[in-house]
């Protein structure tokens, strides 16, 4: 006898046989609350750029192409050091306005073990000189694809294999970390091999807005590393395959 696909059980009651079927479950990728949703904000959080950050020089810029940021800094001190940690592996980004999205991208970074401080910092805007919010984080190997001689001296066809691979090593990181922030082309660090080959990424930048949300594994049925890379892929590809998108 042939069951269908769906069969699920069969269950004997007296003389009859009842037969249940259960469809399968489709799983379903979630996103949880964005870290910027201030309705999940402790106090304690709301308090995190209350402070001036003290002991610093703000160094050579290395970033400038976000639209959510007043510039990324390598961090100097006197010393060498900042809070026992080596100065050369930090960053300073500077942001606009202390707001939700400011609070946010420190409840990521603490979250991604990447955070070491946060507070205000003087910073001439080009015309006076004024206090901002900043986060001292660490910094993370790599280029942004586009930044790099691999990449920029490459045939038409080489860039495609390129793009595509990197989408494909910055959806493995998205699962990884089960975490999807904006990972638009500036913000994938790309790491390559003595031949050219990008062979790992590193994911920075989760402060614009709407981004920085973890993604959940709802029940009924937990996602599966491969759900989560495919749901990166179908919202991401668009941005970064076809010809001339960067």
């Amino acid at each position: 006898m042939l069951f269908n696909a769906r069969f699920f059980a069969i269950f004997t009651v007296g003389v009859a046989s009842v037969i249940v079927y259960a469809t399968p479950v489709r799983r379903t990728i979630m996103l949880g609350p964005a870290f910027n949703d201030p309705h999940y904000f402790t106090n304690e959080e709301r308090a995190v750029f209350s402070s001036p950050l003290t002991g610093i020089i703000l160094g050579t810029e290395v970033y400038n192409e976000g639209m959510h940021n007043d510039g990324v800094f390598n961090l100097h001190t006197a010393n060498g050091w900042y809070n026992g940690i080596p100065a050369n592996s930090l960053l300073l980004k500077v942001l606009p306005s202390l707001n939700n999205d400011a609070i946010g991208e420190v409840k990521v970074l603490k979250a991604m073990r990447e955070y070491v401080a946060s507070g205000t910092v003087m910073i001439s805007d080009g015309q006076r000189t004024v206090r901002r919010p900043a986060i001292i984080m660490f910094k993370k190997p790599g280029a942004p694809l586009h930044h790099t001689t691999v990449y920029t001296q490459a045939s038409s066809s080489r860039k495609a294999t390129l793009r595509s691979t990197v989408l494909k090593l910055m959806c493995d990181q998205v699962h990884t970390d089960g975490l999807l922030g904006d990972p638009t082309v500036g913000n994938v660090l790309v790491q390559f091999d003595r031949n050219g080959f990008p062979l790992s990424v590193n994911l920075v930048d989760y402060g614009a807005p709407g981004t920085g949300a973890p993604i959940e594994r709802l029940m009924p049925g937990h996602a599966t590393p491969e759900e989560i890379y495919a749901y990166c892929m179908n919202l991401w590809s668009r941005h970064w395959l076809p010809s001339g998108s960067f």
